[in-house]
């Protein structure tokens, strides 16, 4: 990749060292809150704030993304020929596959908060999977 010769291996490496101090921090973390007790209640408060703050950056992140999007189809520039979606992009039907896609992530979703019983979150997972 790039003509450099050793990238695979740079990769593999990079990747084993990340996945190694994730697991060394797990490992911490875990035997932090359950045999050294360490978790204070300020801890604990960081932990949920650093939750919060996750989901609160993801959120915008696809606010960012969206925002972009709608604001260049609701006023294209006339770099893009002043028209959406720009010449020579073909758009996809939005009734095809993105309203299949759609239908299967509400649909699972839907199954596993409606679980009576084993048997009817096998029989629902089943005709999903089926009808998918």
């Amino acid at each position: 990749m790039h003509n450099f010769a050793h990238a695979p291996t740079v990769f593999f490496i990079a990747l084993f060292l990340v996945i190694y101090t994730m697991a060394l921090w797990f490992r911490d973390v875990i035997s932090e809150a359950t045999y050294i007790g360490n978790h204070t209640l300020a801890v604990q408060r960081g932990i949920n704030l650093g939750v919060a703050l996750f989901i609160v950056s993801e959120a915008l992140f696809f606010l960012a993304i969206f925002w972009a999007f709608f604001h260049s189809a609701l006023s294209p520039n006339i770099e893009l020929g002043a028209q959406w979606p720009p010449m020579g992009i073909q758009s996809i039907n939005p009734f095809e596959l993105p309203l299949l896609n759609t239908v299967i992530l509400l649909s699972s979703g839907v199954c596993l908060k409606w679980k009576k019983s084993r048997f009817h979150f096998l029989l629902i997972m089943f005709i999903f999977i089926h009808f998918s």
